[in-house]
């Protein structure tokens, strides 16, 4: 599990408008439409592409498209050589 500075794990928050993989602050309304049947959101616009969020990625459905922490250029975080 992953730890922030204070040594606590990430996604240990109880507080209802937190993201539970990156700890990042959502809205209510984030929440209410993306999250689970308890209005926890797993993954949010932060750690998560739009288009797993639309998916259930945030409800914690595991989903298709692939994670962009574990693959790296799929979402714009390295570039790629399309032309020379």
């Amino acid at each position: 599990m992953r730890k922030k500075a204070d040594g606590t794990a990430v996604g240990d928050s109880n507080h209802p408008n937190r993201c539970q993989h990156c700890d990042s602050h959502v809205t209510t309304d984030f929440c209410r439409v993306y999250g689970d049947q308890n209005d926890r959101v797993h993954r949010c616009t932060a750690c998560d592409s739009l288009i797993r969020l639309r998916e259930g990625s945030a409800a914690g459905l595991d989903v298709q498209t692939p994670d962009p922490e574990t693959s790296p250029g799929r979402q714009g975080s390295e570039r790629s050589r399309w032309s020379r």
